[in-house]
């Protein structure tokens, strides 16, 4: 297994893939650490990868911005009590509300203006998703992937590796190439799919739900040299590493602490201002500190 080497600086400027893992929440670190690079001089590479909440985190940095799409997210949060309704299901069932808040902001700005700003962006972004095993069938897919992603989490591995004795498949999707806003939509909604929280969409005629079932920070098929230009957007603190590091050829930032949210709560309480805050103290130090340099 490759080793973990830290590194005390990053230049932003010799990045060409940008990876926004997934979490949940917690991608809302992302979001801090973004408004304040943006802010400070840093240019977005050609090239983004979004896992999750994590695309939707990146999308709205090539539209809104980071910190209008935080926002946005905690006034719908403001709103909300529960984390299930049993007056907006017609199977007698509860649903959570996620089901319905997830896509209401979603919606509340991507619309036809901002895939037309994804369009002119002089970077792309691939979205991660995930597809069921043919053998298996959506249901078993799920509750086996979500087995195997809850055994891993237990350990402290960078990426998970039984999901994918499964059969689940992976595909990276362009934001880019979606030809409606409508699609647009449905391709986030889709990525951050995980049950039972959201239910799976069809992208392309398949079946698609959250791409971190097989790899909360999914990239794509990379040579080293490609993977010693990428650099990947944590959302999970690692005790045991540095807050930059590189592993297997990649680059890694990591929040400096526990991002102090619930991963998939989405009542009042949720804290998304406070992981939104200590994204950006993060990127604040680091700039001051000359461990990440956005020229």
């Amino acid at each position: 297994m490759p080793a973990i080497e830290p590194i005390t600086t990053v230049r932003l400027s010799d990045i060409d893939t940008l990876v926004f893992a997934g979490g949940g929440n917690r991608c809302w670190w992302q979001a801090g650490v973004m408004d304040h690079l943006l802010k400070g001089g840093a240019v977005l590479p050609a090239q983004l990868v979004g896992t999750s909440a994590g695309a939707a985190v990146a999308a709205a940095c090539l539209t809104i911005g980071p910190r209008e799409a935080m926002q946005r997210c905690a006034r719908l949060f403001a709103g909300n009590r529960r984390l299930l309704e049993w007056n907006r299901t017609r199977s007698g069932f509860p649903r959570f509300v996620h089901d319905r808040l997830y896509p209401l902001w979603i919606g509340s700005w991507m619309h036809d203006h901002s895939l037309d700003m994804v369009r002119q962006a002089g970077q792309r972004l691939f979205v991660a998703l995930s597809h069921p095993s043919s053998a298996l069938g959506t249901g078993w897919s799920l509750l086996l992937a979500s087995l195997a992603n809850l055994v891993e989490s237990l350990g402290d591995r960078l990426h998970p590796i039984l999901p994918r004795y499964l059969g689940l498949r992976q595909s990276f999707v362009g934001l880019h190439d979606c030809a409606t806003a409508a699609e647009a939509r449905t391709l986030l909604v889709a990525a951050a799919s995980a049950a039972p929280m959201l239910r799976p969409r069809r992208i392309d005629d398949l079946v698609a739900f959250d791409g971190g079932y097989l790899d909360h920070a999914g990239v794509f098929e990379q040579d080293p040299a490609q993977r010693r230009r990428t650099l990947v957007l944590m959302t999970r603190h690692h005790p045991g590493l540095p807050p930059l590091f590189r592993w297997n050829d990649r680059l890694y930032w990591q929040p400096s602490a526990k991002v102090p949210v619930s991963v998939w709560d989405c009542r009042q309480r949720t804290t998304v201002r406070a992981a939104f805050a200590h994204g950006w103290e993060d990127a604040r130090r680091a700039l001051e500190d000359g461990r990440v340099l956005c020229g």
